[in-house]
């Protein structure tokens, strides 16, 4: 005889009732631990990562057996454009889905951006794209896409294809991953900013170090150089001092700069005095 239904008064019927609903509580707690357990395995392999094709290939390593997706890619948001660039993904075709790129609503992809929700498609048409392995392949029959949010800011766009729609179980991963997602992400991100200054700064030191060098040998060169003219110099007043006759040597404009001892006896001039003086008033008879 079937057990009284429930409400109906019966012990039976009120045993049946508590029954369901530990077994339902049961269920939804062993659910709950195992969705958990993945986000933090999930949580541990996507640290440490390299760069976005990195990061990509450690989240579908742990998503796609935890979610039985047959196919799956990640759009990163350039900062510069808004536009969405494939990064990497699970199961895709070399080649064609290499490099794809969309602007924001342009297909799903661009319209799960656009309108920053998920979107999912059922009973997908025969010539959906099929995934395939080494020994056939078959047509998804769900799309899932799945904007990745960091407060109001969009970062990627997530697209999975299933055989079958996800359960209640994968539904619930999916939601307590994306944010974890986010934030590793971000922390790449900043991780490849931070190695882009350390970069330029290198190179910025190598360039004064370079400009450095340059003026310290241009600075050896202008000594060598000043020390060179000085022992002209030298020279050349010591020829001018011995010089037996009186020699006056004069500057552009025609005034005195140096007058030789024997110079300054025919002037009767001390040491020094005619410095500055104009030769035409020394020598008014000069041409």
């Amino acid at each position: 005889a079937p057990l009284p239904q429930a409400g109906a008064g019966s012990d039976l019927g009120a045993l049946g009732v508590s029954l369901a609903a530990r077994s339902d509580e049961a269920r939804r707690s062993a659910v709950a631990r195992a969705v958990t357990a993945e986000l933090a395995a999930i949580s541990a392999e996507l640290q440490g990562a390299d760069g976005f094709t990195d990061l990509t290939e450690r989240l579908f390593r742990r998503l796609a057996p935890a979610i039985r997706i047959g196919r799956g890619a990640l759009y990163l948001v350039e900062e510069n454009s808004s536009r969405l660039r494939i990064v990497g993904g699970y199961a895709l075709s070399s080649g064609r889905d290499d490099g794809r790129s969309f602007d924001p609503g342009e297909t799903l992809v661009g319209q799960c951006a656009n309108d920053r929700r998920r979107i999912m498609l059922t009973d997908l048409p025969p010539e959906y794209g099929r995934i395939g392995s080494g020994i056939g392949e078959a047509r998804p029959t769900c799309v899932l896409l799945l904007p990745v949010m960091h407060a109001d800011r969009l970062l990627a766009v997530l697209e999975l294809a299933f055989f079958t729609p996800p359960g209640e179980a994968q539904e619930a991963l999916l939601e307590k991953m994306l944010p974890t997602l986010a934030m590793s992400l971000e922390i790449v991100e900043r991780a490849m900013r931070a190695t882009l200054l350390l970069v330029e700064s290198r190179q910025q030191a190598d360039r004064m170090a370079r400009q450095a060098t340059a003026l310290a040998e241009q600075a050896t060169e202008l000594e060598a150089r000043q020390k060179a003219f000085k022992a002209t110099e030298a020279w050349f007043r010591g020829i001018i001092e011995m010089a037996p006759a009186g020699i006056l040597v004069a500057d552009q404009q025609g005034h005195v700069i140096m007058a030789n001892p024997h110079a300054e006896r025919i002037f009767r001039c001390r040491a020094g005095e005619l410095a500055g003086e104009p030769l035409a008033d020394l020598l008014p008879d000069l041409p």
